[in-house]
């Protein structure tokens, strides 16, 4: 029997997607008659458009497959692209949402784990990539692992994941800094020093030159000596020269190899250098050459404003060094002249500083509010921890409510709350600011990296804690199961004891000790021998396994709609194997059931 239109126009829209023709196959997609568009259609849709890099519309049609698809991984993965090309930090939310749906998902555990690696959350990637790494087993997942471990602080835990997946693989850069944080300088030295000597990398230089400073200091030097100032040393490198010189004592040595750096350095080093050999000149006492470096790095920073993060650290410095050598007025006078001629906010607050080290608090508290008018959020957060030094509660209270209402970004409201639950200056105890953080975190815990949930959970404990003292025992309970709830893996700065505790406490002194959480539906158990899901125990791979969801949701389907879903042309290969590997196992969860219009139709039968 012949196709129909609508049909010949489907098969038509699929093959210009596998041609890479994705306008083209949007548009005969759109030709398609209301009853030609199934769920396969509007997969290939949204597809097209995402390759065409209309993300808006792509982002639309996969919200509104999320919907009919509540529980397709693929959809959730998909749109969790998306929203990571447009930047959207909601990404790392939807790729969660598609690692819960199904962890065999590796496309979704290798992208959230890349979203949180790339945004410094190590503790947030470890479980991802662990989960990635039993599934694929892949040298890049073994080292990705390796790499978030060393900097969450478990670097045994590396070199155990390099013992069992990378073993005779000694030559990668995360191999010598799990050894380095764990201590075997040797070992990482000569490692280190055979890559340099093979691939002349700069960083496994400094690698190898760090870790002999730990083992022989003298040695050090001399290697340090002839690759700074006999050889072609970087920047980096020689300020790590300077700064072994300073920790040994050897301030002169370390001023002369600074200066035959700078001579023989063209164009100049940089800021970090210079401020370096401008500490280790105002600490021999060599004042006017001394105020002349430093002059010269704010003028240049202030002009550019390539390293805005380093000003705050430079004018502390100039501050320092001119109450060292100057009377407080001359001292005063040259930092107004030099720091003061513009209204970038760190030079706003550097004065702030300034008058606060001297003692007039008038003064300092006037330019550190220029500053918040400057910059609400760094100059606000500067301007409520100066109100909290000097006793202004209130005001501070009311500062930072104002910065959180103004608040966009998750990282900034990550940075607010660790300024509040920071225990030196007692923010915390601001009542009406940490209930407005706990509700604003709370609403975008979703999104929180492993530093913002860990913040919130402090919040929690603090508010249940107070609840106690004021024997509102049911909400004291609730922020404990809350806190508990929402407490990340391996946090820092709090454990599941402080909660257990406080709900001890709760249950202890209440008089009436009434649930605080609604009941719930539980299902029944599984049975004992209840068997993993198919796509775990036959051990499919990413494309197998969206064809078995896609089956397992429909029922049936064509091999035109398991292209779609797929994105592969080897749809009955792919099938056959399935079939092959269920077989092994004496399970029958696909069969075929004959040849139609768009291919082969197959029905799921597990």
């Amino acid at each position: 029997m012949a196709a129909g239109p609508g049909e010949s126009r489907k098969r038509e829209a699929f093959r210009l997607f596998e041609d890479g023709r994705y306008d083209e196959s949007y548009a005969a997609c759109m030709t398609l008659p209301p009853d030609g568009k199934d769920e396969a259609v509007a997969v290939l849709c949204a597809t097209n458009l995402f390759y065409m890099g209309r993300y808006n519309d792509a982002e639309a049609h996969f919200r509104d497959l999320a919907r009919v698809l509540p529980g397709s991984s693929h959809v959730q993965s998909y749109l969790g692209r998306i929203l990571e090309m447009k930047g959207d930090d909601e990404a790392v939310a939807a790729y969660a949402r598609a690692v819960r749906l199904d962890p065999a998902n590796q496309e979704a555990l290798r992208r959230y784990s890349a979203w949180v690696m790339r945004s410094g959350d190590w503790r947030k990637a470890i479980p991802v990539l662990e989960a990635l790494l039993a599934r694929s087993g892949r040298e890049d997942d073994a080292r990705s692992l390796m790499g978030a471990l060393v900097r969450a602080g478990r670097a045994r835990d590396a070199l155990e994941v390099h013992r069992v997946h990378l073993k005779g693989r000694e030559d990668m850069p995360e191999y010598s800094d799990a050894l380095i944080a764990c201590g075997e300088f040797r070992k990482a030295q000569e490692l280190l020093l055979d890559r340099y000597t093979r691939h002349g990398d700069p960083a496994d230089l400094r690698g190898y030159l760090h870790t002999l400073s730990m083992t022989d200091r003298e040695a050090a030097r001399e290697a340090y000596r002839s690759h700074c100032l006999e050889g072609a040393g970087d920047t980096t490198l020689c300020r790590d020269y300077l700064r072994l010189l300073r920790a040994s004592g050897n301030e002169d040595e370390a001023f002369s190899a600074g200066r035959a750096f700078l001579e023989q350095r063209e164009p100049g080093p940089g800021p970090l250098y210079m401020l370096e050999y401008a500490e280790i000149a105002a600490d021999l006492g060599r004042r006017e050459e001394a105020g002349e470096i430093y002059a010269s790095i704010i003028r240049q920073e202030l002009a550019g404003l390539e390293h805005p993060d380093l000003l705050a650290r430079l004018f502390d410095s100039y501050r320092h060094y001119l109450v060292t050598y100057y009377p407080v007025p001359e001292a005063l006078d040259r930092f107004r002249d030099l720091v003061l001629g513009n209204t970038h906010p760190e030079s706003l607050c550097a004065a702030g500083r300034f008058y606060e080290a001297i003692g007039d608090t008038t003064e300092a508290r006037a330019w550190f509010y220029r500053s918040f008018r400057a910059d609400f959020l760094r100059g606000g957060i500067e301007y409520a921890r100066f109100l909290q030094r000097h006793g202004d509660g209130r005001e501070c209270e009311k500062t930072l409510l104002y910065v959180l209402q103004n608040l966009r970004k998750t990282g900034d409201l990550v940075m607010l709350a660790g300024v509040a639950v920071e225990e030196k200056n007692g923010i915390y105890r601001h009542k009406r600011l940490r209930e407005a953080l706990i509700a604003r975190l709370d609403s975008t815990v979703e999104t929180l990296p492993t530093l913002g949930l860990e913040y919130l959970s402090v919040l929690l404990l603090v508010e249940g804690s107070a609840g106690l003292q004021e024997k509102d025992y049911s909400g004291a309970k609730r922020c404990g199961l809350r806190g508990l709830d929402v407490l990340p893996h391996y946090s820092t700065q709090i454990g599941t004891d402080d909660f257990t505790g406080l709900l001890a406490a709760c249950k202890a002194r209440s008089l009436t000790d009434l649930p605080v959480l609604p009941p719930v539906s539980v299902p029944p158990p599984p049975a004992p021998d209840a068997a993993p899901p198919p796509e775990v125990l036959l051990g499919l791979d990413e494309k197998e396994t969206a064809i078995l969801e896609f089956l397992r949701a429909h029922r049936t389907g064509t091999e035109m709609d398991l292209r779609a879903v797929a994105q592969s042309r080897r749809v009955a290969g792919l099938v056959n194997r399935i079939i092959q590997k269920a077989a092994e196992k004496g399970l029958r969860i696909i069969e075929k059931k004959g040849v139609g219009e768009n291919g082969e139709i197959y029905e799921y039968t597990g």
